[in-house]
């Protein structure tokens, strides 16, 4: 497969599971579920590049279920939630136990994801900071 179509297919599960993440948004129990399993990931893998931003976007999701963060629009939570499932399945494009290359197509996913959300994911970070300022 060259690096075109792992890129195509890639935004092609990404928009599938986008679809998919809509059916959580009213879903409290599911969006915790998927939460949790995405720590549970995390834990196990290096977070560089774009990988970085995941902590944050379960962050902002967290909040969002919690309801501190209710500012966001619901396209933006439909992004994460599908960027977030797509780390959490277990079929991959590029399967994550291959060392140097796994973990490409998981931050592609998140890439895309950054571009559809990249400023409400800035306003989320502005907001989280001034709150973790008023609490000290």
């Amino acid at each position: 497969m060259t690096k075109e179509e792992i890129i195509e297919k890639v935004k092609e599960v990404y928009m599938e599971l986008s679809n998919k993440a809509k059916g959580f948004i009213n879903d409290p129990s599911k969006l915790k579920n998927l939460i949790g399993q995405v720590e549970t990931k995390i834990k196990d893998i290096e977070l560089v590049n774009e990988l970085k931003e995941i902590p944050t976007l379960v962050q902002m999701l967290k909040h969002y279920v919690k309801g501190d963060y209710k500012d966001v629009p619901v396209g933006t939570i439909v992004a994460i939630v599908g960027a977030l499932l797509y780390i959490v399945n277990p079929i991959d494009i590029i399967p994550d136990f291959i060392p140097g290359v796994g973990l490409v197509d998981d931050a592609l996913v998140i890439g895309l994801c950054l571009k559809t959300a990249l400023s409400d994911v800035e306003d989320f970070k502005k907001w989280r900071d001034n709150q973790n300022t008023l609490e000290k």
